[in-house]
C-alpha cells in the first residue's frame, strides 16, 4: 500500500528538482489516494497520527468559541475527545504525543481568541518586590592551634 522512496543526493548530473535541497539520504512515503484504501493505510501509525492530529485541528476550529456558526458543538466536542483519544492508543509514544497536540491545540486557541479579540495588549501582573538578601555571617577568628591566647 505505501512505497518508500529513497532520494540520495548525489553529483550534479542525478540532481532532480525533488533532490536539490536534499544532502544525504533520506526517505519519504508516498500515500495512495484512493478511497478504498483509507482502511488500509490507517493501519500505519504513521499516517493514523497524521490522519488524526489534522482532525483534531479541524474539530478544534469547529469548537472554538464564536468561529463558526450551525456547527454542532456537542457533536464537535464529542468527535475531538474521540480523535484524541486515539492519537492517546497510537504508538510510538501515544500519551506524550497527544499530549503535545492537546497543548498546541490550546495555545492555537488562545492565540484566535486574541486575534478576534484585536491583538490586546498582554498585561501581567506587577512582580511583588523581592526580599533583600540575608546578611553575610560575620568572620570570627579563631586561635590557632597551639598558639598563645591574646593578652
Amino acid at each position: 500500500v505505501t512505497t518508500v522512496t529513497t532520494v540520495t543526493g548525489g553529483g550534479d548530473e542525478h540532481r532532480g528538482a525533488a533532490a536539490a535541497n536534499i544532502e544525504g539520504t533520506t526517505a519519504g512515503t508516498k500515500y495512495l489516494t484512493a478511497a478504498p484504501l483509507l482502511h488500509l493505510q490507517l493501519r500505519d501509525p504513521a499516517f493514523r497520527r497524521h490522519f488524526l492530529v489534522q482532525c483534531a485541528v479541524f474539530l478544534g476550529f469547529c469548537t472554538a468559541p464564536c468561529l463558526y456558526k450551525g456547527v454542532d458543538a456537542k457533536g464537535a466536542l464529542d468527535a475531538k475527545k474521540r480523535v484524541m483519544e486515539a492519537i492517546r492508543h497510537t504508538p510510538p509514544h501515544g500519551e506524550e504525543f497527544a499530549a503535545a497536540v492537546a497543548l498546541a491545540l490550546r495555545r492555537e486557541e488562545g492565540w484566535v481568541l486574541w486575534k478576534r479579540d484585536n491583538c490586546k495588549d498582554f498585561e501581567r501582573e506587577p512582580e511583588a518586590p523581592r526580599a533583600p538578601p540575608p546578611a553575610a555571617p560575620v568572620m570570627r577568628r579563631r586561635p590557632r592551634a597551639g598558639a598563645a591566647a591574646p593578652p
